[in-house]
This record gives C-alpha cells, structure tokens and sequence, in this order.
C-alpha cells in the first residue's frame, strides 16, 4: 500500500475493497451463525480462515497484516469493556461464592491443561525436538489461558434469553473476576517467559545449562546479582504498574463522564434524566446518534492511544485497560452511575463492529493452517479442550461441596438439578482469551509466538463453539430465561 513516493492508489483500492468483502462475507456468516443459536464471532473467526492468506486468498498476506494493525484498538476497547461489566457492589454484597468458584476454577483450570500439554506437548512439532523445559513454558501459558472466560458472550446469551436472577449474576460475577485475574497472571507468565529467553531452534541449549551459565557469570560477577533481581522483578512491576495506572486512568474518565462542560462525555439516558421530555423528531434522533457515535469513536481513539503508549512503556497495556473500565464503571462518587451507563452505551456501540474487526482480522492471521497439517497438534488442541472441560466439571463440584455449610450460600448452590450444571456456565471463551494469545503472539513473533497462537487459538475455538448452547442449558436449568419467568 505504502512505497517511497507515497500512496500507491491501485494497491489501496485492492486492499479496501478485499478487506471490505471479507468483512461484509464475515458479516453475513456471523448473522447466520446467531441465526442457528451459535456466537457470531465463531462466524467472523472461520470466515477470515477460510478468506485468508492461507485458504482462499481472498485477504493476502500484507492485506492481512494491516487488517490485523487494527488489533491495538480492538484489544483495548475489550479490555475496557470487559472491566466495565465487573460490579463491585455485587462482589461486596456476596464475597464468598465468587471468590471460592473463582479460585476452584483458576487452580483446577491451569492443573489439568498444564499436566495434559505436559503429555501431548512433546508430539507437537514445534516443541518435538526441543527440551521439556520448552514444553513447560508453553503449558504453562496455555494454563493460565484456560482460565479466562468470555464477558462477552456470556451477555451476549444472557440478553438473548434476557436472563435475570443469582444464579446469571454470580455467573457474570465469577467471569469477570477471572478474566481480570487471568489478565494479570498471563502478563507475568509472558514476562517471566521474555525473561527466560529459551531458544526454540532444534538442538537449543538446555534450561538447565542456561541456568549454571547464568549462575556461573553471577558467581563470576559478570552479571551483577543486582541485575538478575532487578529482571526478575520487571514483571510484576509491569502489572502493578498497569493496575496502578489503570485505576487512576478510570478515575478521571469517571469524573470527565459527569463533568461540565459535556462535549463528548454526557448523560446517556436523557429521557431517564428528563434532559429530553419533549416529543423526539427526526432531527433530534439523527443528532443523539452522532453524538454517541462520535463519544463511541473517542473512546476507541482515546483508548487505542493508551493501549499503544502502554505497551512502549513496558507496562503490560490489556490488564491496563481492564483495570480502567472497571474503575470508571465503579465510580463511587456522586453521578457515578451516568458514568458507569455512558461506558456501558460507548462500548455497546463499539463491540459489534470491535468483534467484526478483531475476530475476522485474528482468523485470516491464525496459523490454523499448521494445526491441521500436523495431527499432533490438532490432538493436542482437543486434548486441551477435553481437559479444561473436566478441570470446569470438577472445579465446580468442588466449590459446591466448599460453599454448601454456610448459611449465605445462594440457593441455587443447594438445588442438585441446578448446582450440577453451574460448570456448562463456565466455557466459553472469546474476546479476552484471543487478544492474550495475539499479545503473546506479537511479543514473540520472531521466534515461537506464531506456532503458539495457531494452537491456543484452535482450542479457543472449540471453548467458543461449545460454550455458548452449555451456557443457554444451564440458564434453563435454574429457571431464569425470561420466557420461564413469563
């Protein structure tokens, strides 16, 4: 698109109208998936493999790296979307059970996909020839991974059935609050990883011989103990970093959210206000949706700079902007709830088309092409599926069996139809999950990120096709849709 002179125009009308082909396709796709009951962005995802550079063609090469230059915003803008669907108030309101299922679920989660990787992560062919130490690095993202959950999604069905009650709430509780943890303890893996600097060429060193050469400089002083500590504590100043800078960012936005003069930032509900009593015209229609058009653009804009400072700063940019949304949309402070429902409109204007974008843009880039043509890999990505589906089954047993003697338990912890079915709630993934494989596919791009994203995404998929019919038949069973209340 770009040359030494400038534009050249034929290569950006061919890459526009492709791009926008493909998105109209993934549209199209997406519409017909919601249609049979299945998640639109399982649509988007298929529709940019099966469109992309390594399938039809459709979407070359370059045309799918700029595409995929839209990744920043996108992962931004699910970030804060993600963060503002965490209720603190309900969290207060009912600690226990969601910090007991969240915890059973993290801790089971990461065990078993990170044991059963250890036995199928050897045959994958990009980790064949290497050591287990490789192996137990990627297992060990790929564990981490399999505790985040979809925020998305999980409203995305819970609207369709317009679900209500404590059982859709303590679900909403939990995924956002593993999402957050996920965010954080996936930014510590990928640093801890940077900082071990394994080398995933055939016939690589050992981490043990890493490990007595860098004891060795150390006890040499050619590597100052102070320097190794100071390595070794980058990560977790990262995250500290972006929850500290995060909360601060959401602060603002909170106050800037009811603050006069409003230019971008105004009361959402202008009926609920009484701002607008008079009749709705045309006219007034059409400027109420340019207005919030425009408040949705800089929101993206707004947080796409911070998404992009954040990660030249070295402070890890997702977790960031969780921390952000949900600070904004927790705001304690008088005119704290027009703020938490202006986030709440901006970012539902932004997610259809931030979905669109980022999922199409993720399945034309996905190497899914080296899941399918190696079957260990394709082995290992159904053997990660199967075991986080036993790690959810047991996770909730578990906390079912740690909440069911104290009096403050909801009751539908104590109705067997019901408690049985809490872990169908807990599967799907999406948003969240792909943009920390594409953070750690970016990071390490040079090197294994690429084989590690076809396969993480590839069970991402699975999580994301299944989920959301298990998610629909546990609402049923705690009678909470909104046709059994009618």
């Amino acid at each position: 698109m770009w040359s030494p002179s400038g534009i050249d125009p034929g290569a950006a009308a061919d890459m526009l109208a492709r791009a926008a082909a493909v998105l109209l396709v993934a549209a199209l796709v997406g519409r017909a998936f919601h249609r049979m009951r299945l998640p639109r962005i399982s649509g988007y995802l298929l529709t940019g493999a099966a469109l992309g550079p390594r399938a039809l063609a459709v979407l070359r090469e370059t045309h799918a790296a700029r595409l995929a230059a839209t990744d920043s915003m996108c992962l931004a803008v699910i970030g804060i979307a993600a963060g503002a669907e965490l209720q603190m108030a309900e969290l207060r309101r009912h600690p226990r059970p969601t910090l007991v299922m969240t915890a059973c679920v993290s801790i089971f989660s990461f065990g078993f996909v990170f044991l059963a990787f250890l036995v199928v992560g050897p045959r994958v062919a990009f980790l064949s020839a290497l050591g287990a130490e490789h192996v137990a690095m990627v297992g060990s993202l790929l564990g981490t991974l399999a505790i985040a959950r979809s925020p998305a999604s999980a409203i995305a069905v819970l609207r369709e059935m317009d679900g209500k009650g404590p059982f859709c709430q303590h679900v909403m509780a939990v995924t956002v609050a593993k999402d957050a943890l996920v965010v954080a303890l996936f930014a510590l893996n990928v640093e801890f990883a940077a900082l071990a600097d394994l080398d995933f060429s055939p016939g690589a060193a050992t981490a043990n011989e890493r490990f007595r050469e860098v004891a060795g400089d150390v006890s040499r002083h050619k590597t100052p103990l102070a320097a190794v500590l100071r390595a070794l504590c980058l990560p977790l100043v990262s995250v500290a970093a972006a929850c500290f800078l995060g909360a601060a960012l959401g602060a603002a936005t909170s106050r800037a959210c009811v603050s006069r003069p409003r230019f971008l930032f105004f009361a959402a509900d202008r009926e609920k206000t009484g701002e607008a009593k008079e009749a709705p015209t045309r006219r007034g229609s059409a400027s109420l949706l340019a207005k919030r058009a425009l408040r949705a653009a800089a929101v993206a804009l707004a947080s796409g700079a911070v998404f992009a400072l954040a990660s030249r700063a070295r402070v890890e940019p997702l977790l960031l902007c969780v921390a952000a949304g949900a600070t904004c949309a927790n705001g304690r402070h008088a005119g704290g709830a027009d703020a938490r429902e202006t986030l709440r409109l901006a970012t539902e204007t932004l997610m259809p088309v931030v979905n669109l974008l980022f999922f199409t843009a993720a399945g034309s880039s996905a190497r899914f092409d080296r899941v399918f043509a190696d079957a260990n890999a394709a082995l290992a990505a159904i053997v990660l599926f199967a075991a986080r589906l036993f790690a959810l089954f047991h996770a909730a047993a578990h906390a079912r069996d740690a909440l069911a003697t104290t009096s403050a338990t909801p009751s539908f912890f104590r109705d067997p139809a019901v408690a049985e079915k809490i872990w169908l709630a807990m599967i799907t993934q999406a948003g969240v999950a792909m943009g920390l494989v594409k953070s750690c596919e970016r990071r390490f791009a040079s090197s294994w990120g690429g084989d590690f994203a076809a396969l993480a995404a590839a069970t991402v998929a699975l999580n994301l096709l299944a989920g959301p019919p298990a998610f629909r038949h546990a609402v049923f069973a705690a009678g909470e849709s909104g046709a059994q209340r009618a």
